[in-house]
């Protein structure tokens, strides 16, 4: 079944902490992808790949905070392994107290895509200076392979704090668990261009 449904609109906070709850109206994302490139700062760098994994429904990533200053996000990215020809639909959440939202998402097509960042252009976006988002991307079970989060390496750009990893059980039902997991780390790994 070709998912390119996503979670759309509300996540309200539970009480435990590190665990976000949400309602999942469901939304398509756009079929069109652009690889760009030119003039785009990828937020994660340096890249260690670790163990791979097809194991189940997930929308896997990371919670991050932006630094002191807004940041402006021109494109989401997905880290390809050599065997990927899925399209993923990566999003960014906003998670403050209250009523967090989606505030961009994007189809990452990685059939006949290098390995490494596959980067899709999408219309920019102002991230609020110290505020805590989600950067998620929707895999499947025996479908293409991700990188785990506990021995995937990475580095980042000042430009915002990785906070941990997080994931969500899927398929997607009408509520669901966002749940922080290892500090410092990200699933796939995802990432954003600035």
């Amino acid at each position: 079944m070709n998912r390119r449904s996503f979670i759309k609109e509300i996540l309200l906070l539970s009480a435990a902490p590190g665990i976000l709850r949400a309602q999942v109206p469901q939304m398509n994302v756009a079929a069109a992808s652009q690889q760009i490139g030119a003039g785009n700062t990828q937020w994660l760098t340096a890249i260690t790949p670790g163990t791979t994994r097809n194991d189940g429904n997930f929308v896997v990533g990371c919670l991050f905070t932006v630094g002191g200053s807004p940041l402006t996000v021109k494109s989401l990215s997905r880290w390809v392994v050599s065997t990927n020809s899925q399209t993923h639909t990566v999003g960014i959440w906003a998670t403050p107290l209250g009523t967090p939202s989606l505030v961009t998402s994007a189809a990452v097509n990685t059939s006949g895509a290098a390995v490494g960042w596959k980067e899709v252009a999408i219309t920019p976006v102002e991230l609020s200076a110290s505020t805590q988002y989600a950067l998620l991307s929707e895999e499947f079970s025996g479908a293409d392979l991700w990188h785990s989060d506990a021995n995937t390496g990475i580095s980042v750009t000042g430009v915002a704090t990785l906070n941990s990893s997080a994931y969500v059980l899927a398929p997607l039902p009408v509520e669901f668990a966002l749940t922080a997991n290892t500090a410092g780390n990200v699933f796939v790994p995802v990432s954003f261009g600035y």
